[in-house]
């Protein structure tokens, strides 16, 4: 959905949206912290909502969720989990930004 509201030029409504799914997903990963499968999904929402906060004009939340997906993306890798294409590329960019 939020997807589909950025490309409409709704930014308001896509933070919402991204908002809304990054709570499920911060809900599930809360709930069992032990299993790594709902990782990538958190690190990505993390990332859509920073996509969206740049468009929107919003810095300061956009260096956060850029922030959060790193760490969550750095804890992955640490703990050697698998990267598809689109993490590793997210990880690779971000580790440029973070790690100078």
């Amino acid at each position: 959905v939020g997807d589909v509201l950025v490309a409409q030029g709704n930014l308001a409504g896509a933070l919402e949206a991204f908002g809304r799914g990054l709570a499920i997903r911060e809900r599930l990963a809360a709930a069992d912290p032990g299993n790594a499968a709902g990782q990538p999904d958190l690190a990505v929402s993390h990332y859509k909502l920073a996509g969206v906060a740049h468009l929107h004009g919003d810095r300061s939340l956009r260096a956060a969720e850029l922030q959060q997906c790193f760490a969550l993306l750095s804890g992955m890798k640490s703990r050697g989990l698998h990267f598809d294409p689109q993490l590793q590329a997210i990880y690779e960019q971000l580790a440029g930004m973070f790690r100078e």
